[in-house]
This record gives structure tokens, sequence and C-alpha cells, in this order.
């Protein structure tokens, strides 16, 4: 079976061989969004993949592997996005704004298997549910750095980065789990910008006013 040209990374030409690892991520991908996690067979992800099932078993121990590298795979993505980003010159707002775009892009492009992501990873426990913490950690920490600079500058106020970070983290996911998997739509224009005026400025509006409205309540 010739590998099928629908099997690639973003940065990647359909076509494009990637060593065997990365062909068995692809494949995984495809069919657990197809099937999901349980009805999806180590055998149909090599048949995809155009390698021998044994070859699977070379680089990954069992089907639950498969996923959680799949997983580390994709939040790795999200990361060199993120990082990519936070190098670009540009006003702060618009950073949030397009780190906040660049994952509802990323969640978007992903879309079905994100809901397998969603279902399963509760259920993952373990050396591997270590892993996925691992995983998750690092990408808030690379949000952490970036909120730490924009402090160091000036252009943020003073705050605990880490658990701001780990805000905008989970009302990103949250949002996107809203729109791209219970309402099966792309977040518009209007969701991302009131997402990004949240996080930028919380429910009280502009610092300035922020502050009155405690002065005015005290």
């Amino acid at each position: 079976m010739a590998p099928d040209p629908s099997l690639h990374l973003p940065g990647h030409p359909p076509g494009h061989l990637h060593d065997k690892r990365e062909r068995i991520l692809d494949a995984a991908q495809k069919v657990f969004s197809e099937k999901g996690f349980y009805n999806a067979t180590v055998e149909e992800i090599a048949d995809l993949a155009s390698i021998g099932k044994g070859t699977v078993y070379l680089y990954f121990k069992s089907k639950v592997e498969i996923l959680v590298s799949l997983i580390e795979s994709r939040i790795k993505e999200i990361k060199a996005l993120i990082l990519q980003e936070s190098r670009r010159p540009t006003t702060v707002g618009e950073r949030v704004r397009n780190i906040i775009t660049m994952q509802f892009s990323f969640y978007s492009l992903y879309k079905d298997f994100l809901k397998v992501f969603l279902s399963e990873i509760g259920e993952i426990s373990g050396e591997f549910g270590q892993r996925l913490a691992r995983a998750r950690a690092d990408l808030i920490e690379t949000i952490d750095d970036i909120l730490k600079s924009e402090i160091e500058k000036g252009n943020l106020r003073e705050f605990a980065s880490r658990i701001i970070a780990y805000a905008l983290m989970g009302a990103t996911n949250a949002v996107a789990f809203e729109w791209l998997v219970k309402e099966n739509k792309d977040p518009d224009e209007e969701c991302i910008s009131q997402l990004c005026d949240f996080c930028l400025y919380g429910i009280a509006g502009a610092p300035p006013r922020h502050e009155r409205l405690f002065k005015e309540a005290i």
C-alpha cells in the first residue's frame, strides 16, 4: 500500500517521506480520529502507514503509548508555533491575540483528533499520565516565559505569570472545546476578540477602570 498523501505534518508537503515513527503517528491520528481510540487497532495504523504491524511495536509498546506519543508530538508543535510568534516584534495585545488565534487554528486543523484527545486524556494514568503532565507543563512554561518577558518590559502589570499562563491556556482550551467539539464550527473573529480582551483586561475592563471599581466598592 502506498503512503497516504494526506498524512503530513504542518510545514511538510504532501507525500513528504517522514521517518517511520512520524508515519506511524500521522496514521494513528487519522485512524483515531475516524474510529475513536478504543475501536482503532494497531493493525489499521500499520496498514495506513504502509509498514508491518511488528514494526509499530519497535517504536511503541502499546496503542496507549502511540496515543500519548501523538499528543506529545502535537503539543510540541503548538509550542514551536508559540515560540516562533514570541520572537516576532509586535505589541503585547497582538502577541496575546496571535497566541490565541494560533491555538484555535491548530485545534481546528486537528479537530477530529481533538475530540479523541479530550475524551481519553482523563483515562491516561501512571507512566503515560506523567509524560502528558510533563508535556503540558512544558507548554505552560513557554507561555509563562513570554508573559514574564512582557512584564519585565513594562508591557504588562506585575502578576503571578504562572497562574495567568494556566488561565490563558485553560480559557483557550475551554472555548475551543465548546466551538470546535460541541458546536462543530470554527471560532469567529468576535469570539477571538472577546477572549483576547478578557485575557488582557479581565471581566472589569482596562486596569484603571478595574482599580476604580474596587475603590468604589470599598
